[in-house]
Protein backbone atom coordinates (compact mmCIF):
# COMPACT_ATOMS: atom_id res chain seq x y z
CA UNK A 1 0.00 0.00 0.00
CA UNK A 2 1.41 3.49 -0.86
CA UNK A 3 3.06 5.37 1.88
CA UNK A 4 0.94 7.56 3.84
CA UNK A 5 -2.01 5.61 4.05
CA UNK A 6 -1.59 5.59 7.83
CA UNK A 7 -3.04 8.08 8.60
CA UNK A 8 -6.45 6.00 8.14
CA UNK A 9 -7.88 3.56 9.59
CA UNK A 10 -6.66 0.43 7.79
CA UNK A 11 -10.40 -0.34 7.80
CA UNK A 12 -11.39 2.86 6.07
CA UNK A 13 -9.19 2.37 3.01
CA UNK A 14 -12.61 1.41 0.91
CA UNK A 15 -14.49 4.42 1.18
CA UNK A 16 -11.18 6.42 1.02
CA UNK A 17 -10.61 4.57 -2.59
CA UNK A 18 -13.91 5.67 -3.86
CA UNK A 19 -13.70 9.23 -3.16
CA UNK A 20 -10.15 9.33 -4.65
CA UNK A 21 -12.05 7.63 -7.67
CA UNK A 22 -14.75 10.14 -8.13
CA UNK A 23 -12.01 12.97 -7.30
CA UNK A 24 -9.89 11.88 -10.70
CA UNK A 25 -12.70 11.36 -12.80
CA UNK A 26 -14.54 14.33 -12.57
CA UNK A 27 -12.37 17.02 -10.92
CA UNK A 28 -15.36 17.31 -8.21
CA UNK A 29 -15.96 19.48 -4.93
CA UNK A 30 -16.98 18.30 -1.93
CA UNK A 31 -20.50 18.36 -2.30
CA UNK A 32 -20.58 16.56 -5.76
CA UNK A 33 -18.36 13.72 -4.52
CA UNK A 34 -20.82 13.35 -1.63
CA UNK A 35 -23.68 13.96 -4.48
CA UNK A 36 -22.13 11.12 -6.37
CA UNK A 37 -21.27 8.33 -3.81
CA UNK A 38 -24.44 9.07 -1.83
CA UNK A 39 -22.78 10.23 1.63
CA UNK A 40 -22.92 13.20 4.06
CA UNK A 41 -21.02 15.91 3.15
CA UNK A 42 -19.26 15.86 6.46
CA UNK A 43 -18.02 12.62 6.11
CA UNK A 44 -16.25 13.59 2.52
CA UNK A 45 -14.65 16.63 4.38
CA UNK A 46 -13.27 14.22 6.90
CA UNK A 47 -11.49 12.21 4.20
CA UNK A 48 -10.39 15.45 2.05
CA UNK A 49 -9.33 16.90 4.82
CA UNK A 50 -6.94 13.98 5.46
CA UNK A 51 -6.13 13.33 2.38
CA UNK A 52 -5.22 17.08 1.65
CA UNK A 53 -2.52 16.39 4.53
CA UNK A 54 -1.86 13.44 3.07
CA UNK A 55 -0.42 14.92 0.00
CA UNK A 56 -2.89 12.71 -2.01
CA UNK A 57 -5.35 15.73 -2.94
CA UNK A 58 -5.40 19.29 -3.80
CA UNK A 59 -7.48 22.06 -3.74
CA UNK A 60 -7.20 24.24 -6.84
CA UNK A 61 -9.75 27.19 -7.70
CA UNK A 62 -11.09 27.41 -11.17
CA UNK A 63 -13.68 30.09 -12.54
CA UNK A 64 -13.80 31.24 -8.78
CA UNK A 65 -15.05 27.15 -7.94
CA UNK A 66 -13.16 25.51 -5.51
CA UNK A 67 -12.75 21.78 -7.11
CA UNK A 68 -10.26 19.14 -6.18
CA UNK A 69 -7.66 17.47 -8.05
CA UNK A 70 -5.70 14.54 -7.48
CA UNK A 71 -1.74 14.49 -6.94
CA UNK A 72 0.58 11.94 -8.41
CA UNK A 73 0.86 10.61 -5.19
CA UNK A 74 -2.66 9.95 -5.04
CA UNK A 75 -3.07 8.78 -8.18
CA UNK A 76 0.05 6.02 -6.97
CA UNK A 77 -1.41 5.26 -4.15
CA UNK A 78 -5.26 4.84 -6.12
CA UNK A 79 -3.28 2.75 -8.68
CA UNK A 80 -1.46 0.23 -6.09
CA UNK A 81 -4.87 -0.05 -3.59
CA UNK A 82 -6.26 -1.37 -6.97
CA UNK A 83 -3.78 -3.49 -7.56
CA UNK A 84 -3.86 -5.10 -4.43
CA UNK A 85 -7.68 -5.01 -4.67
CA UNK A 86 -7.56 -7.11 -7.18
CA UNK A 87 -5.39 -9.57 -5.66
CA UNK A 88 -7.46 -9.68 -2.35
CA UNK A 89 -10.63 -10.05 -4.50
CA UNK A 90 -9.39 -13.79 -5.13
CA UNK A 91 -9.32 -15.20 -1.78
CA UNK A 92 -11.26 -15.57 1.27
CA UNK A 93 -8.68 -12.99 2.95
CA UNK A 94 -10.45 -10.15 1.29
CA UNK A 95 -13.29 -9.79 3.73
CA UNK A 96 -10.66 -9.03 6.50
CA UNK A 97 -9.61 -5.80 4.70
CA UNK A 98 -13.41 -4.40 4.25
CA UNK A 99 -14.67 -2.34 7.04
CA UNK A 100 -16.88 -4.61 9.72
CA UNK A 101 -18.45 -1.67 11.33
CA UNK A 102 -19.29 2.18 11.32
CA UNK A 103 -20.56 4.60 13.83
CA UNK A 104 -22.09 7.69 12.84
CA UNK A 105 -24.93 10.26 13.43
CA UNK A 106 -22.54 10.32 17.10
CA UNK A 107 -23.18 13.77 19.10
CA UNK A 108 -21.51 14.32 22.32
CA UNK A 109 -22.62 16.93 24.77
CA UNK A 110 -21.52 18.47 27.88
CA UNK A 111 -22.96 21.38 30.55
CA UNK A 112 -20.96 24.25 30.43
CA UNK A 113 -19.72 25.36 33.63
CA UNK A 114 -17.33 28.29 32.68
CA UNK A 115 -18.29 30.38 29.54
CA UNK A 116 -14.88 31.45 27.07
CA UNK A 117 -13.09 34.14 28.70
CA UNK A 118 -12.71 36.14 25.39
CA UNK A 119 -15.11 36.58 22.28
CA UNK A 120 -15.34 34.58 19.98
CA UNK A 121 -15.24 34.47 15.96
CA UNK A 122 -17.06 31.67 15.23
CA UNK A 123 -20.37 31.55 13.23
CA UNK A 124 -23.59 32.84 15.45
CA UNK A 125 -27.11 31.70 14.98
CA UNK A 126 -29.06 33.94 17.09
CA UNK A 127 -32.31 31.53 18.78
CA UNK A 128 -35.38 33.08 20.39
CA UNK A 129 -33.65 33.75 24.28
CA UNK A 130 -30.57 32.19 23.30
CA UNK A 131 -27.25 31.84 20.54
CA UNK A 132 -25.17 29.27 18.95
CA UNK A 133 -21.49 29.89 17.78
CA UNK A 134 -20.84 26.93 15.20
CA UNK A 135 -17.03 25.93 14.63
CA UNK A 136 -15.11 23.47 13.48
CA UNK A 137 -11.49 21.79 15.67
CA UNK A 138 -9.78 19.18 14.34
CA UNK A 139 -12.29 17.91 12.04
CA UNK A 140 -15.09 17.86 14.79
CA UNK A 141 -18.17 20.10 14.92
CA UNK A 142 -18.66 21.90 17.66
CA UNK A 143 -21.65 23.77 18.94
CA UNK A 144 -22.01 26.42 22.12
CA UNK A 145 -25.33 27.13 23.13
CA UNK A 146 -25.23 29.97 25.04
CA UNK A 147 -28.52 30.13 26.82
CA UNK A 148 -29.97 29.86 30.43
CA UNK A 149 -27.94 26.56 31.25
CA UNK A 150 -24.86 26.59 28.29
CA UNK A 151 -23.65 23.09 27.01
CA UNK A 152 -21.59 22.34 24.45
CA UNK A 153 -21.90 19.25 21.55
CA UNK A 154 -19.60 17.67 19.56
CA UNK A 155 -20.12 16.04 16.43
CA UNK A 156 -17.46 13.77 15.03
CA UNK A 157 -17.51 12.36 11.50
CA UNK A 158 -18.19 8.91 10.83
CA UNK A 159 -15.90 6.11 11.43
CA UNK A 160 -15.04 2.84 10.31
CA UNK A 161 -13.57 0.08 12.49
CA UNK A 162 -13.82 -3.59 13.98
CA UNK A 163 -16.16 -3.06 16.72
CA UNK A 164 -18.66 -0.93 18.34
CA UNK A 165 -16.88 -0.42 21.41
CA UNK A 166 -13.60 0.39 19.69
CA UNK A 167 -15.30 3.08 17.88
CA UNK A 168 -16.75 4.61 20.60
CA UNK A 169 -13.83 4.99 22.27
CA UNK A 170 -11.96 6.62 19.62
CA UNK A 171 -14.70 9.03 18.96
CA UNK A 172 -15.80 9.98 22.66
CA UNK A 173 -11.42 10.30 22.94
CA UNK A 174 -11.06 12.59 20.30
CA UNK A 175 -13.77 14.72 21.52
CA UNK A 176 -12.53 15.19 24.98
CA UNK A 177 -9.70 16.03 23.90
CA UNK A 178 -11.00 19.05 21.84
CA UNK A 179 -13.37 19.77 24.96
CA UNK A 180 -9.40 20.21 27.05
CA UNK A 181 -8.47 22.17 24.28
CA UNK A 182 -11.26 24.28 24.32
CA UNK A 183 -10.77 24.56 27.82
CA UNK A 184 -6.78 25.62 28.00
CA UNK A 185 -7.13 27.75 24.74
CA UNK A 186 -10.60 29.50 25.63
CA UNK A 187 -10.75 29.42 29.28
CA UNK A 188 -13.54 27.32 29.76
CA UNK A 189 -14.78 25.40 32.13
CA UNK A 190 -16.65 22.15 30.55
CA UNK A 191 -18.23 19.15 32.76
CA UNK A 192 -18.56 15.14 31.56
CA UNK A 193 -19.18 14.45 27.71
CA UNK A 194 -22.28 12.43 27.36
CA UNK A 195 -23.15 10.57 24.12
CA UNK A 196 -26.94 12.12 22.94
CA UNK A 197 -29.40 10.12 21.97
CA UNK A 198 -30.32 9.19 18.10
CA UNK A 199 -26.58 7.66 17.33
CA UNK A 200 -26.26 4.70 14.91
CA UNK A 201 -23.53 1.61 14.91
CA UNK A 202 -23.81 -0.06 11.46
CA UNK A 203 -22.74 -3.65 11.01
CA UNK A 204 -22.15 -4.42 6.87
CA UNK A 205 -23.83 -7.89 6.43
CA UNK A 206 -24.46 -9.03 3.09
CA UNK A 207 -28.34 -10.61 4.12
CA UNK A 208 -29.00 -7.23 4.94
CA UNK A 209 -28.23 -6.13 1.30
CA UNK A 210 -30.13 -8.93 -0.33
CA UNK A 211 -33.00 -7.76 2.18
CA UNK A 212 -32.77 -4.32 0.90
CA UNK A 213 -33.02 -5.02 -2.70
CA UNK A 214 -36.25 -6.85 -2.12
CA UNK A 215 -37.87 -4.62 0.18
CA UNK A 216 -35.96 -1.14 -0.08
CA UNK A 217 -35.36 -0.04 3.90
CA UNK A 218 -36.68 -1.48 6.96
CA UNK A 219 -37.04 -0.16 10.44
CA UNK A 220 -37.29 -2.14 13.41
CA UNK A 221 -38.76 0.52 16.26
CA UNK A 222 -36.31 0.85 19.44
CA UNK A 223 -34.02 -1.79 17.61
CA UNK A 224 -32.55 -0.24 14.05
CA UNK A 225 -32.59 -0.51 10.26
CA UNK A 226 -31.78 -2.59 7.30
CA UNK A 227 -30.24 -0.87 4.22
CA UNK A 228 -27.86 -0.76 1.56
CA UNK A 229 -25.95 2.20 1.68
CA UNK A 230 -23.89 3.99 -1.35
CA UNK A 231 -20.94 3.81 -2.32
CA UNK A 232 -20.31 0.20 -1.03
CA UNK A 233 -23.83 -1.13 -1.07
CA UNK A 234 -22.85 -4.24 1.38
CA UNK A 235 -25.74 -4.09 3.20
CA UNK A 236 -25.95 -2.83 6.84
CA UNK A 237 -27.87 -3.52 10.10
CA UNK A 238 -27.84 -0.13 11.96
CA UNK A 239 -28.25 -0.36 15.80
CA UNK A 240 -29.38 2.36 17.97
CA UNK A 241 -26.83 0.87 20.80
CA UNK A 242 -24.01 -0.65 20.90
CA UNK A 243 -24.72 -3.24 22.50
CA UNK A 244 -26.90 -4.79 20.19
CA UNK A 245 -24.09 -4.31 17.78
CA UNK A 246 -21.68 -5.77 19.49
CA UNK A 247 -23.77 -9.32 20.29
CA UNK A 248 -24.47 -9.54 16.20
CA UNK A 249 -20.68 -9.15 15.73
CA UNK A 250 -20.03 -12.00 18.60
CA UNK A 251 -23.14 -14.25 17.51
CA UNK A 252 -20.90 -16.73 15.48
CA UNK A 253 -18.62 -17.13 18.32
CA UNK A 254 -22.01 -18.02 20.54
CA UNK A 255 -23.58 -19.95 18.28
CA UNK A 256 -20.32 -22.12 17.80
CA UNK A 257 -20.14 -22.30 22.19
CA UNK A 258 -23.69 -23.63 21.99
CA UNK A 259 -23.04 -26.10 19.68
CA UNK A 260 -20.10 -27.78 21.37
CA UNK A 261 -22.01 -27.41 24.39
CA UNK A 262 -24.74 -29.69 22.38
CA UNK A 263 -21.81 -32.23 21.65
CA UNK A 264 -20.68 -32.77 24.56
CA UNK A 265 -24.60 -33.13 26.35
CA UNK A 266 -24.70 -35.79 23.61
CA UNK A 267 -21.78 -37.94 24.17
CA UNK A 268 -22.62 -38.05 27.71
CA UNK A 269 -25.76 -39.19 27.00
CA UNK A 270 -24.50 -41.73 24.30
CA UNK A 271 -21.94 -43.16 26.63
CA UNK A 272 -24.41 -43.17 29.79
CA UNK A 273 -26.08 -46.14 28.71
CA UNK A 274 -23.04 -48.07 27.69
CA UNK A 275 -21.94 -47.74 31.67
CA UNK A 276 -25.20 -48.28 32.80
CA UNK A 277 -24.71 -51.88 31.23
CA UNK A 278 -21.76 -52.23 32.41
CA UNK A 279 -22.36 -51.98 35.78
CA UNK A 280 -25.23 -54.22 35.66
CA UNK A 281 -23.13 -56.49 33.92
CA UNK A 282 -20.53 -56.19 37.13
CA UNK A 283 -23.72 -56.72 39.57
CA UNK A 284 -24.64 -59.59 37.78
CA UNK A 285 -21.25 -61.36 38.65
CA UNK A 286 -21.33 -60.33 41.99
CA UNK A 287 -24.78 -62.53 42.60
CA UNK A 288 -22.86 -65.42 41.19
Amino acid sequence: MAKGSSNFYPRSLTLLANILKSIDQWHSSQAQVASELGISRPLVSYYVTKAIRTGFVNELFRDKIRVLELTHKGKTFLDQYGKQYSKLSSSTSLQNQLPICRAENIRFKARVYKLPGKSLDWNKVTMNNWSQYNSVLDDIKVHLNNGKMPTIEFIPSPINGSSPWELFGILYNDCNEVARKLEQTLDMEIGRLEIEHGPEWVVYDPVASIISKQNGQITVDQLGKINASKPLRQGELEYFDPRFAAEYLSMPRRISNIEKLLEDLVKKENEAPKAKTNNSDVNEHEKI
